[in-house]
């Protein structure tokens, strides 16, 4: 009798960025390009696939409430033992927030009016008291686990932040991989491109891809700490046309710009 041995190849751990909770498993399709193998899906929010091919792998995830978004992960990059790679979700149009919930809907255009398809958007919320938690001891380049307080919220896997000095000087830009045993421990997805020093701010980065009308929507995680609040907006579409703007938001409310021209 043959004996046939499966080997998991990529462990993708899934979160809604408004809630950095695990999304029903039934509001999230997960597609790898190229193969007809269907991933084991865990209660806590983990798909699991097993037996890909060697290479890098395109990731598609789909959903009637989500943003969609693709990744492009080599799983030969990853742990062996343990290939996880997590990822947060956007909210979409028809996603069920609640009331008094602050979100940004905007939409993208090229300098002929055309809709800017596919561009990716990501906004980082500037202001200290936005600020999700506080690094607690010094880290070097290279580390792949920080020791941070919770501010304002609790992280979750896939989050992506902005790590700023007091001061003000930007250091680094990071993911979550997820947490420690306490939650006073990040797991990075990579290790650190530069030393990072004690106080300094894990700033919130939303991050969403355009839809095919250009139209993105960006949902901040409670509890925004202010009334109004500042963030630094970005988007980019094939490589080429890109726009940087700064906008006032306000608290508790959807805020609408655009339609924004991509130079």
């Amino acid at each position: 009798m043959r004996t046939f041995v499966s080997r998991c190849s990529l462990a993708l751990v899934v979160r809604d960025a408004f809630t950095g909770l695990a999304p029903s498993p039934s509001s999230v399709t997960v597609r790898v390009a190229g193969t007809s193998r269907k991933p084991v899906v865990k209660r806590e929010g983990i798909w699991v696939f097993s037996d890909l091919a060697p290479g890098a792998a395109v990731v598609r995830i789909e959903s009637p409430i989500y943003a969609a978004k693709t990744l492009r992960i080599d799983p030969s990059t990853l742990n062996p033992l343990n290939p996880i790679k997590a990822v947060s979700l956007m909210p979409g149009r028809a996603y069920p927030l609640p009331s008094g919930a602050t979100a940004l809907d905007l939409t993208f255009s090229d300098a002929e009016g055309r809709r800017a398809s596919g561009a990716a958007v990501s906004a980082v919320m500037t202001d200290d008291r936005a600020a999700r938690a506080r690094i607690a001891a010094d880290a070097p380049a290279g580390a792949a686990v920080l020791e941070a307080l919770s501010v304002a919220g609790r992280p979750a896997p896939g989050d992506c932040y902005l790590i700023r000095t007091r001061e003000g000087e930007i250091l680094d830009r990071c993911r979550l991989a997820g947490m420690g045993p306490e939650d006073r421990r990040i797991r990075l997805d990579e290790p650190l491109a530069a030393a990072i020093s004690k106080g300094s701010l894990l700033l919130p980065v939303m991050e969403a891809d355009a839809d095919a009308n250009g139209f993105v929507r960006l949902v901040f995680r409670p509890a925004v700490q202010t009334p109004e609040f500042t963030i630094s907006l970005e988007a980019e579409s094939g490589g080429r046309l890109r726009l940087k703007e700064t906008l006032r938001l306000l608290e508790g409310r959807i805020n609408v710009a655009g339609p924004l021209v991509l130079h």
